[in-house]
């Protein structure tokens, strides 16, 4: 009897821990996407990535064209062009010469999610590269996904025709030289046409995966000292741009989807809570269980 009343008290302390733990677990909100663009969702042939009101589109020296399978962009060397979630500002540095600098103002939408690297985020984007010219410099890419958290730390992941890579930040190497990098002919070879890509940020690092299989994975990057071109950027935080970043390098893409999903966690001592509750019940009703 003793034994009974001994089981029957852990078993109710058990169970305030699991009815008690739904309450610390609800603090932490439910994984949330953003759909920033959907070709699917077309509604006419104009329907761009900054159609949905999420994005900021910039073309310096290039075209963009929407077709059957979404918003294509063209390139080359010495263009600019692409897609960011903050407004793009131009200012005048000077005449003669004539000087100017791209910064970046307020989120276009208010509503775009903050990026806390210790919740962990992604970007789940769609798209195909049809050509890309790096000639201009080795070490930049037609195409890149710059992805950077509240706090400006992420990366810049280059896309080439021969390589994927992530930019040094010029603390592991000179700035804007790859780090991580593959020339995986299946990689590359998907590059060509449409797949789906993820590139996943927590507080440990980075990983881009295709179709869920790895591309690659580092360490996160902080690009807030460069000075020059567009530095405003990497001193942005909650910061996302699709596109050709760079007068070295041009491509030809087309995107059909791009995504923000934040994916928050419980706090440890939550899941332990919930893990020790129900040990408990466990032990109870295997105690009620013994002759």
């Amino acid at each position: 009897m003793a034994n009974r009343r001994l089981a029957v008290s852990w078993c109710a302390i058990a169970l305030a821990a699991v009815l008690s733990a739904p309450a610390v677990l609800a603090v932490a909100p439910a994984p949330s996407t953003t759909v920033l663009y959907d070709y699917n969702l077309a509604t006419d042939s104009g329907y761009t990535p900054t159609t949905p009101g999420w994005l900021s589109g910039g073309l310096f020296f290039s075209t963009e064209s929407v077709g059957s399978d979404g918003t294509t962009v063209n390139s080359g060397l010495g263009a600019y062009a692409g897609y960011a979630n903050r407004e793009s500002t131009l200012t005048i540095v000077s005449i003669f010469p004539l000087v100017f600098q791209v910064g970046t103002g307020n989120h276009v939408n208010s509503a775009f999610p903050v990026l806390d690297r210790n919740e962990g985020f992604k970007l789940t984007i769609g798209f195909r590269m049809l050509d890309e010219d790096h000639s201009g410099n080795s070490n930049r890419a037609g195409f890149s996904i710059t992805l950077l958290d509240a706090e400006h730390k992420g990366v810049e992941i280059g896309f080439q025709s021969d390589r994927i890579f992530a930019q040094h930040d010029g603390t592991t190497g000179p700035m804007f030289t790859a780090a991580e990098n593959t020339t995986s002919a299946a990689h590359i070879g998907a590059l060509g046409s449409f797949n789906t890509w993820e590139l996943q940020v927590n507080a440990g690092g980075y990983a881009l995966t295709r179709g869920g299989a790895a591309v690659l994975a580092g360490a996160l990057r902080d690009y807030s000292a460069y000075t020059g071109l567009g530095q405003a950027a990497y001193d942005s935080t909650s910061f996302l741009f699709v596109g050709d970043n760079t007068s070295s390098a041009g491509s030809i893409f087309t995107l059909q989807y791009l995504a923000i999903t934040t994916a928050p966690v419980p706090e440890p001592s939550a899941y332990a809570l919930l893990l020790a509750g129900l040990a408990l019940v466990g032990a109870g009703a295997r105690r009620r269980r013994l002759p």
